[in-house]
C-alpha cells in the first residue's frame, strides 16, 4: 500500500543552462542518476553488492561498503571529479585492504572512519580505523576489538573528532597529529545503571554535540530505544530528543538520529505513539525532527525511516516505506528554524517515465550539506541510470537536486549618452537546493553596481542585483546579467536574464548625472518601481480550485511622482495566476507611496507552477515579482454497485483525474494490474467482471498514485457469495468489453 506521504508534490529535476529573457526555469524530468559503485572511466560494476554510502559536504567524495562475490567486504571511496574508485587501506606501508565496513567520511572529504578486521589469529576482531585521504596516513584508533563490525561512527566536519559506539557505550576520540585518543565517554542517562548505545551515532560540525540512541532498561534490555543528545562540554547534560509532550522519554522505540551542522536540529525515525508530534498510527514508522532551541518537534513523513538531515538543516532525506524496500525522498524547509516542510521531492525516481518510482527498491539515503546531492543504494540500476544495466546486485547512486534561479530582466529605456541609470534585478531560487553564488556579472556595456545576495541563496529565497547602464553612444545596447554557481566544477550552473537600454544624444527625462566613482552608492532615480514582496508563494492547491488570494504592493522607489501604467501576469504558467483586483493602474504615486494588488492562483495542471507579476510606470520604469504555487489533482473513485458476487460486473467510476491520462488500477485480492485512459474531462467508467475463486469479503481497489499529479485513490468493494460463476477460470478481475446481462 502506498504511504500517505506520496501526497507531497514531486518536483522534477531541472536544467542547468543559462536562461534567456526572464530566466524562467524549465523542468526536465527523468534525469539519470550517477553510478557511483563502478570502475573508473565509465567501466562496469565495482563489485557485486555495494551499500551504505556516506557523502562529503560538497558531494565530491562518496564512501560505501563493497561486498564482492568472494572474499571479505571492504570500504571503497569514489572521487566523482577525479573519476577514481579505490579501496580504503587500513595501513600506510604497505597498503592493506582488510575486511572493513561501516564507513563515515568527514565533510571536508579527508577523513574516513570505519571498522576493520586488522588483527589476525586466535584473538582476531574488528577495530576502529581512521584513514586520512589527504595525508595518506592510516591509524588504528581502537583500544578494543569486536567479533563483528562496529556500527557506523560519527565524524566532525574537519575529521578531528570521532565518536564510536561499541554497542553498549559511546567513546569520543580526538586527533593529535596523526593519532586519535579517547577523550570522553558518553555517560548513562540519569537513573539508569547502564545503557545500550547501538546503531547510528551523529555529531555536530564542531564535534561537541553527539546524538545517539540508548535504552533505559539496562545494558541488556535496550527497549525502549530513546534518542538523546549529549554535550561533551557539559558531560552531565543529556537532552531527551524522542520525548513526549510532557518532556519525558517516549515509551516507544526511536532510532537513527541525524544532526544538523550547528547541532540545533535532530532528525530521527520512530515507532512510538506518544511523541510530541501527536498521536501516530500504530505499527508504522515515521520521521520527525526536533528543534533543540525551541524544544519543539515536527512530523516530516509517515511510513518513513532512515532520516538524514543536511548540514544546513534545510533538507531531510528519508526512506519512504513503499514496496519491498522503499523509495528515497527529500523534505525541504525554507528555514531551519523552525523546520517546516514546504515540499517533498522523489529522489529515487525512474528514468522510464511515469509513475517515476523504482517500485520500492532504494534505501540508505545520505544528503550533502545544502541538499544538492543525495546518495543511496538500489538494485534498480536499469531504471535509475543511463549506464549499462547492472544485474548483479545492489549499487550506490547519486542524484542531483539542482538549484534553479529566476533572474528578472531589465529594460532601462532611453538614457542620455554619458549619463548613468541604475535599476534592480530580482534573483530567486526556484530549485530544490541551495545555490552557491560564486559570481555575478553583467555584459554588453552594463555593470553590476551592487548586490545583497548571500553566499548561498536557499530555496525560495530572493536577493537584488543593481545594474548600471551608462551608454557611450546613441545606439541600442543589449547584454546579460549572469549569476553562477561553480562550487561543483563538473556541473557548473549559470542563469541569465536580458539587459537592454537605448542611448540618446539628446536629454531625456530619465537621465541622471554620471556617478563620480564606481564605488559610490546607487543614485536615486526619478522613475523607479518595486513590487513587495519580490517572491509570492501560494499554498499547495487542487487543480481547478482557486486558492486564497495573496496581497502585494507596488511601491514608488524613485524621487519623483510616477504614474503606474500596467499591472499584469506573464511567464510560463501565466494562465494559473491572475490579478484579482488592483487600484494601481493609472495611480499617480508620490515617492515612497504604494498601491495594492490582489492576486489569485487557480492551477490548470499539477506540479510546480511559476509566473511573474510585472508593473510598469513612467520613464521605462518597471518591477517584477516571482509567483509560485504547487498543485495536485484530487480525483475520486467509486465502485458501482459496491457489492458484487463472482460472475457479476461492477463498474469503477473515476472523476477528477488528469485529462486524457492512462490510469493504472490495482486489485487488492490478486496480482492483477489494469489501466484505462481518462477522457478529456478527467473521468472514466471501467466495467470489471468478478470471476470464480475470488476471495469473499471486503476488498480495496486503488488507482495508483502518479507522484506530482495525484495521490493514490481507493474505493471499497464487498465480494459476497453468489451463484453466477463462469467456468474454467481462476479467481481474478477481468475487464468487461461487452455488455453482460444480469438477472
Amino acid at each position: 500500500m502506498l504511504g500517505s506521504a506520496l501526497a507531497a508534490l514531486v518536483i522534477a529535476a531541472v536544467t542547468s543552462t543559462g536562461l534567456p529573457g526572464g530566466g524562467t526555469a524549465q523542468a526536465q524530468a527523468n534525469e539519470p542518476a550517477e553510478e557511483i559503485s563502478r570502475l573508473p572511466g565509465g567501466g562496469g560494476p565495482w563489485t557485486g553488492f555495494n551499500t551504505d554510502a556516506s557523502i562529503s559536504a560538497d558531494g565530491r567524495f562518496v564512501v560505501f561498503n563493497a561486498s564482492p562475490a568472494s572474499g571479505p567486504d571492504f570500504v571503497t571511496i569514489r572521487d566523482r571529479i577525479g573519476d577514481t574508485t579505490t579501496a580504503v587501506p587500513y595501513a600506510t606501508s604497505p597498503p592493506s585492504i582488510p575486511d572493513s565496513q561501516n564507513a563515515t567520511i568527514s565533510d571536508d572529504g579527508c577523513v574516513i572512519a570505519f571498522s576493520a578486521n586488522v588483527i589476525n589469529g586466535e584473538f582476531g576482531g574488528y577495530q576502529w580505523v581512521v584513514h586520512n585521504r589527504c595525508s595518506g596516513v592510516s591509524t588504528v584508533a581502537s583500544f578494543q576489538y569486536s567479533p563483528t563490525p562496529f556500527p557506523r561512527p560519527a565524524v566532525s566536519a574537519d575529521g578531528s573528532v570521532i565518536a564510536w559506539s561499541d554497542g553498549f557505550n559511546i567513546y569520543v576520540f580526538q586527533r593529535t597529529g596523526n593519532n586519535y585518543a579517547v577523550v570522553a565517554a558518553v555517560l548513562p542517562p540519569p537513573g539508569s545503571v547502564a545503557f545500550a548505545a547501538g546503531g547510528t551515532v551523529a555529531m555536530s560540525d564542531d564535534g561537541n554535540l553527539i546524538a545517539y540512541t540508548s535504552g533505559i532498561g539496562g545494558r541488556y534490555n535496550p527497549s525502549p530505544s530513546v534518542v538523546r543528545v549529549w554535550d561533551r562540554r557539559n558531560p552531565a547534560a543529556v537532552q531527551v530528543i524522542s520525548r513526549t509532550a510532557a518532556g519525558g522519554a517516549s515509551a516507544g522505540n526511536s532510532y537513527g538520529p541525524s544532526i544538523s551542522g550547528d547541532g540545533n536540529l535532530v532528525a530521527f525515525y520512530s515507532f512510538a505513539t506518544d511523541l510530541a508530534v501527536g498521536p501516530q498510527p500504530a505499527n508504522q514508522y515515521f520521521v520527525a525532527v526536533f528543534d533543540r532551541s525551541t524544544s519543539t518537534m515536527r512530523l516530516v513523513a509517515n511510513d518513513a525511516s532512515e532520516a538524514d538531515i543536511s548540514r544546513d538543516g534545510r533538507h531531510i532525506a528519508y526512506n519512504l516505506d513503499v514496496g519491498e524496500i522503499g523509495d528515497v525522498y527529500v523534505a525541504t524547509s525554507t528555514s531551519p528554524q523552525p523546520f517546516a516542510t514546504i515540499a517533498t521531492d522523489l529522489v529515487s525516481y525512474s528514468t522510464a517515465g511515469p509513475p517515476n518510482t523504482t517500485f520500492g527498491s532504494a534505501s540508505g539515503p545520505v544528503i550533502s550539506d545544502r541538499g544538492r546531492w543525495v546518495a543511496f543504494h538500489s538494485y534498480a540500476g536499469d531504471l535509475l541510470s543511463d549506464e549499462p544495466p547492472f544485474f548483479d546486485g545492489w549499487h550506490v547512486y547519486v542524484r542531483q537536486r539542482r538549484p534553479v534561479l529566476a533572474v528578472s530582466p531589465i529594460d532601462f529605456g532611453t538614457v542620455q549618452v554619458g549619463n548613468s541609470f541604475d535599476l534592480p534585478s530580482t534573483v530567486t531560487n526556484l530549485g530544490l537546493s541551495g545555490f552557491v553564488v560564486t559570481s555575478i556579472a553583467a555584459s554588453g556595456g552594463f555593470a553590476v553596481l551592487g548586490e545583497n545576495c548571500p553566499d548561498v541563496l536557499d530555496r525560495g529565497q530572493s536577493c537584488t542585483v543593481t545594474v548600471r547602464y551608462t551608454p557611450a553612444a546613441a545606439v541600442v545596447s543589449t547584454g546579460q546579467l549572469t549569476v553562477r554557481d561553480d562550487s561543483y566544477a563538473p556541473v557548473p550552473l549559470a542563469y541569465s536574464a536580458a539587459l537592454r537600454g537605448t542611448g540618446s544624444a539628446v536629454a531625456v527625462t530619465t537621465t541622471l548625472p554620471v556617478a563620480t566613482t564606481t564605488t559610490a552608492p546607487t543614485v536615486p532615480t526619478p522613475f523607479s518601481l518595486a513590487i513587495e514582496p519580490a517572491a509570492i508563494a501560494f499554498e499547495a492547491q487542487t487543480v481547478g480550485v482557486a486558492s486564497p488570494t495573496q496581497a502585494a504592493q507596488v511601491r514608488n522607489t524613485g524621487t519623483g511622482s510616477n504614474t503606474v501604467g500596467t499591472v499584469s501576469v506573464g511567464g510560463t504558467n501565466a494562465a494559473d495566476f491572475a490579478v484579482v483586483s488592483t487600484n494601481c493602474v493609472g495611480a499617480a504615486l508620490a515617492p515612497g507611496a504604494t498601491c495594492d494588488v490582489e492576486l489569485g492562483f487557480t492551477p490548470t495542471d499539477a506540479g510546480a507552477r511559476t509566473a511573474q507579476l510585472t508593473a510598469t510606470g513612467q520613464g521605462g520604469s518597471s518591477a517584477a515579482a516571482t509567483l509560485t504555487g504547487d498543485a495536485l489533482y484530487a480525483p475520486t473513485l467509486e465502485a458501482f454497485p459496491p457489492v458484487a458476487a463472482p460472475g457479476q460486473v461492477t463498474t469503477l467510476i473515476g472523476d477528477g483525474f488528469p485529462p486524457s491520462t492512462p490510469i493504472e488500477m490495482v486489485w487488492e485480492a490478486g496480482p492483477e494490474v489494469f489501466s484505462i485512459t481518462s477522457d478529456a474531462t478527467g473521468s472514466f467508467k471501467l466495467p470489471v467482471l468478478i470471476l470464480v475463486n475470488t476471495l469473499l469479503g471486503p476488498r480495496i481497489v486503488s488507482a495508483v498514485a502518479q507522484p506530482g499529479r495525484f495521490d493514490q485513490v481507493d474505493t471499497d468493494l464487498l465480494i459476497v457469495a453468489g451463484t453466477i460463476q463462469p467456468q474454467g477460470t481462476g479467481g481474478f478481475v477481468q475487464l468487461v468489453t461487452n455488455h453482460v446481462s444480469r438477472g
